[in-house]
């Protein structure tokens, strides 16, 4: 983990609350592209690179009982090296 300041980024969270379990709460810098997802276990990711299309995709899952919030999650983002992930 890198504790640069540079690094850091204000995010403001929303809470998830779509069928998904896992996922408790997220936040996109649009400025950055830069992700944040919150885990029900408490551990907070940094994912990069995250374009605001996918961002917007990704976001119209969090209160439709119908979409899948962690489904979503694990398809586009979940080891994808395109979107560098970093525990915060």
């Amino acid at each position: 983990m890198n504790d640069n300041s540079e690094n850091t980024i204000d995010f403001s969270f929303k809470p998830v609350t779509s069928a998904s379990g896992n996922i408790t709460e997220v936040a996109y810098h649009p400025e950055s592209g830069t992700m944040a997802v919150r885990f029900s276990g408490g551990a907070t990711y940094r994912y990069e690179n995250v374009p605001r299309e996918k961002w917007d995709e990704f976001e119209a899952t969090f209160a439709d009982p119908e979409k899948s919030t962690g489904g979503f999650f694990h398809r586009h983002f979940r080891n994808k090296e395109e979107f560098p992930c970093q525990k915060i």
